[in-house]
C-alpha cells in the first residue's frame, strides 16, 4: 500500500458500501485524521486533517452510496 502516513496508528476501519475502498482514522499528535485507501490501486490518501472527534464513538461513517462521509469534527 502506498501513500500511507509514516508510522501509522490506525483505527475505526470501515469498508465502503461497494467494498472498493477502506476508510480509517489515523491517530497523530494533533488528533485523528481521516484516510481512504483504494483497494484496486493500493493507494491511500488523507481526506481530512486531524479534526475528527471520537468523543461519542466512531468519528465518521460512509454515506449509503459511498460518495463521501458524515464526520464528527472537533
Amino acid at each position: 500500500m502506498s501513500g500511507l502516513p509514516a508510522n501509522p496508528r490506525l483505527s475505526y476501519t470501515q469498508w465502503s458500501p461497494d467494498g472498493s475502498r477502506l476508510a480509517f482514522g489515523n491517530f497523530t499528535a494533533n488528533g485523528i485524521e481521516l484516510w481512504v485507501a483504494d483497494v484496486a490501486s493500493a493507494q491511500a490518501r488523507r481526506v481530512l486533517p486531524a479534526v475528527l472527534n471520537a468523543t461519542w464513538g466512531t468519528p465518521f461513517q460512509w454515506l449509503p452510496d459511498g460518495s463521501g462521509f458524515l464526520a464528527r469534527r472537533s
